[in-house]
């Protein structure tokens, strides 16, 4: 179980860490929320998220067929 816990954690490592962290804040953010509220947490976390360079870093690098390069910014 250890292996693979350190394996899923490196794969979310590799991704945007403002999306992270928003991901973490919404789902710890909603666990006493309706479902409709939860919506509209993500809602506004992506509304923040989409003002980032990292929102664009994405899919420039999947067009231009490379890695991503996050700044957490």
């Amino acid at each position: 179980a250890l292996e693979a816990a350190l394996e899923l954690a490196g794969r979310i490592c590799d991704n945007a860490p403002l999306a992270v962290r928003a991901s973490r804040r919404i789902i710890l953010g909603g666990r006493e929320m309706c479902e409709d509220d939860r919506w509209k947490l993500g809602y506004a976390e992506m509304a923040e998220l989409s003002r980032t360079e990292d929102f664009r870093e994405g899919p420039l690098a999947f067009i231009e067929k490379r890695p991503p390069s996050w700044k957490g910014r």
